[in-house]
């Protein structure tokens, strides 16, 4: 009896042996993760949120405080600037068409916008301007024109 059970063992080793591969009975090894240094990682520079609104320092020193700028673009906003001294306002960034006035008022004034060209009038139309979460600090200035230095 002893015998027939060995031989029965030693028999179904001999038809399992040929079933079986090197590595079945190992657990799988994951392979290392190499880094792909070929990817580009966008870093992005909080500075520069598109989705944020952007602060822009209306500045007055002509003591007129009917002066009006209004932002015209993916969003319309218009803002009074203070008699004399500043504030700060804010606004989506994009491309505007901007405008400078002082209703009722057709004195001349030097009129400035960051990124702008500097206009002399009693108002003045900015077009194309780029409202630039990037570009620093963003501002609007009214100066009375000195009339002893033409």
């Amino acid at each position: 009896m002893k015998t027939l059970i060995y031989s029965l063992a030693l028999f179904t080793s001999f038809l399992l042996a040929p079933s079986c591969k090197k590595d079945d009975g190992l657990p799988s090894i994951n392979k290392p993760q190499v880094l792909d240094t070929t990817k580009k990682v966008q870093v992005v520079n909080s500075a520069c949120d598109t989705t944020k609104l952007i602060n822009i320092i209306l500045n007055n020193s002509s003591s007129v405080g009917s002066f009006e700028i209004a932002f015209s673009g993916p969003r319309e906003y218009t803002f009074t600037f203070p008699a004399r001294g500043g504030i700060t306002v804010a606004v989506k960034p994009g491309t505007y068409t901007v405008r400078l006035y002082a209703p009722g008022n057709y004195a001349n004034y030097t009129l400035n916008l960051t990124g702008s060209e500097t206009e002399i009038g009693s108002g003045a139309v900015f077009n194309n301007v780029e409202v630039n979460p990037c570009a620093g600090p963003q501002f609007a200035t009214i100066v009375p024109i000195d009339r002893n230095n033409p």
